[in-house]
């Protein structure tokens, strides 16, 4: 394979080889798309350094050293598809659970475009409102988005997904209001009529669904696919939802990074004075609270003398 080639000469290889070793050995991902000129560009090379790189390594040329790198890329992504046994102990389901959740989160990786992560954080962006709805425990993930969406300063209200309250609510729903949805089954008949209703009212609507097929995806506007299979049968694993909610938020941080540390600043300085006027309540109200925890009282027999 092409990497024992690169470790066995890497000492003995030229600077310059050395920079391409070590990019198809750290970036095997995206050299696998790369010909010999991009390859060559990308490290301010030749096209001629790369291919007599390549036969530094014994290759008859590159597209040869290439192949080797596609093959290996190849066989990666076949077994981060390939559905992992849960086999038939309580430790290898263990083990399979997390091959598992390293797989789906690889997968998420593999299936968000740069596009669709530049359109979710210019929507959070761009509107005056973010409203969050979810079922069951999807209720829960979206909850935690909301959390931090709320440190960070942006307006976000919490939806009940009562028929009468969507119609309310729902009311003054505008383009200048996203619709954040989650859902970790198909069966989210609330959220998907939710969706459809905020669309017909004209504001953006983001899904992160577990599978592009479902109702809750096709009633989104933007849809991030969250793999949820489960080696024990079951479809509710938040793994990979809760890595796509960090990477968001991480988006925003990075993109604001300029103007929120101000705005943390000030939420632990709330946090700090609701600290404080609490402990004044508690005292103001109850005075001093009693020492709780017990001491052993004196014996009534005379210690034993020493003589």
């Amino acid at each position: 394979m092409f990497r024992d080639r690169i470790k066995s000469a890497y000492t003995d290889l030229s600077p310059s080889f050395q920079r391409l070793g070590d990019f198809l050995m750290d970036h095997s991902y995206e050299a696998a798309f790369m010909t010999a000129t991009q390859l060559g560009k990308a490290l301010e090379v030749d096209t001629a350094t790369v291919v007599r790189f390549a036969q530094r390594l014994g290759y008859p040329g590159y597209p040869e050293l290439l192949g080797d790198v596609q093959a290996e890329v190849k066989e990666q992504l076949a077994r981060y598809f390939t559905p992992t046994a849960s086999g038939d102990s309580m430790i290898s389901s263990f083990r399979a659970t997390v091959r598992q959740a390293v797989s789906s989160v690889e997968q998420f990786d593999l299936g968000v475009s740069d596009q669709t992560i530049e359109r979710i954080v210019d929507l959070i962006d761009g509107v005056d409102r973010i409203w969050l709805i979810g079922e069951a425990m999807s209720r829960i993930m979206i909850e935690l988005l909301g959390h931090y969406l709320l440190i960070m300063g942006y307006n976000v209200q919490r939806l009940p997904l009562e028929t009468s309250t969507v119609a309310v609510r729902f009311r003054s729903l505008n383009a200048k209001d996203l619709v954040m949805a989650m859902a970790f089954t198909p069966y989210n008949p609330d959220t998907t009529s939710a969706l459809h209703l905020a669309r017909a009212r004209g504001a953006r609507t983001v899904g992160f669904v577990g599978a592009a097929s479902w109702p809750v995806a096709r009633a989104a506007e933007v849809t991030v696919l969250c793999p949820n299979k489960s080696v024990v049968g079951l479809t509710l694993s938040p793994v990979v939802y809760s890595v796509a909610i960090d990477a968001v938020i991480q988006a925003l941080i990075f993109k604001h990074r300029g103007t929120l540390a101000a705005t943390y600043v000030e939420y632990e300085d709330s946090l700090r004075q609701l600290g404080e006027f609490r402990s004044q309540f508690v005292t103001e109200s109850f005075g001093a609270l009693p020492d709780l925890i017990s001491k052993p009282e004196p014996s009534s027999e005379s210690a034993p003398s020493d003589e």
